[in-house]
This record gives C-alpha cells, structure tokens and sequence, in this order.
C-alpha cells in the first residue's frame, strides 16, 4: 500500500525529519500506491460530511470516521512506518477529516492554542489552485510561517513546537464547487 520507495528509504526520511529545527516536518509525495490511493479517496469522498461554522474560530466541513475507514488510512504497515520516522512507537490520537470549500476557514485565536505534538496530514485534494486559498500554515508567533503544499496523496508529518500553532486560509469565490479535504491526526 506505502510507495515502496519510502519503505525502501525510511531511514534517509527519518533523518530528513529530525535535521530541522524551525517547524520539523517531512512532505511525502505519492506515499500510498496509485490504486489504494484512487480506492481510498473514492471512498472518503462518498462520505456524508457535516458543516460546522464557529466565526471566531472556524467554518468547514468534517466527519467522524469509521473505525473501519481508519483501519484503512493507518494500517499496521503505515503505523510501523511513522514509528520509524519518528523514533518512538506512536499511538494515534483522534482522526479529524475536513473538508473545505468556498468561504471555509479557520482562524487563529488566544483562547484556544494546541500543546506541541505531533500533526499527521494526509491530503486527498486532486487538482487544487493555491489561488483558491484552503493552505494548511504553521506559525510561530515570531513572523515565521511553514505552508505546507496541496498535493494529493502526500502525507506531511510536523512536530508542533511551544507557540507554534495552525491554521487553514480562507477560501474564496475562484475555487467554484470544488473541495479541499484532507485527514489531520494529532499524535
């Protein structure tokens, strides 16, 4: 299910992770094999999501997943895998998966602020313009900023650190119809 290429260098990837001190993350593209690729998305996007729209805080689309459909997305094998990068044997925190579309957002705000850990982002977004908006960015409060790349089928891994928080940029009418989804695990 995992490119064989990041099986085959998981070391090489590992290193990649951790040499970085500003926002550690590692971006890997094609990570899950075309056809479990195609399979999974096709069945996340047949899902029934509900809008949420919170205005100080946020407006998207999201869901609870099945534990079947986790089972899915983090199998053993990739469970055995993200254990190599980060060095430690992981326990999955709570699945979120969201979707954005046109006026969708999240916002940063003073009274809610996540302790450093790790997030765990799988993009299933085919075909999106950064013009649209929908940029997944980490922050630090010093002016610094890590925006990660809309890629489908590309898993990120980023080690929050103290005061680094994230945030979801608004999207606007250019993005017509379409949808930005994405699964984030908080480990």
């Amino acid at each position: 299910m995992i490119n064989k290429f990041y099986l085959k260098n998981a070391g090489k990837v590992k290193a990649a992770f951790s040499e970085k001190k500003d926002f550690p993350h590692v971006s890997l593209f094609d990570f899950l094999e075309k056809n479990a690729f195609a399979s999974l998305r096709k069945e996340i996007l047949s899902l029934s999501f509900s809008h949420e729209q919170k205005p100080m805080f946020h407006s998207y689309s999201s869901l609870n997943i099945s534990p079947a459909l986790q089972q899915k997305l983090f199998s053993p094998g990739v469970i055995s895998f993200l254990n190599t990068i980060m060095g430690r044997k992981i326990t999955l925190g709570r699945v979120y998966l969201y979707s954005f579309s046109q006026k969708d957002y999240t916002l940063l705000n003073d009274s809610y602020t996540e302790k450093p850990g790790v997030d765990i982002i799988f993009d299933l977004t085919v075909g999106w313009d950064s013009a649209w908006g929908g940029t997944i960015t980490y922050v630090n409060g010093t002016g610094d900023a890590l925006k990660l790349p809309v890629k489908p089928n590309s898993l990120m891994i980023i080690r929050r650190q103290k005061d680094e928080q994230r945030f979801v940029k608004y999207v606007n009418h250019l993005v017509g119809k379409r949808k930005r989804v994405f699964v984030i695990i908080k480990v």
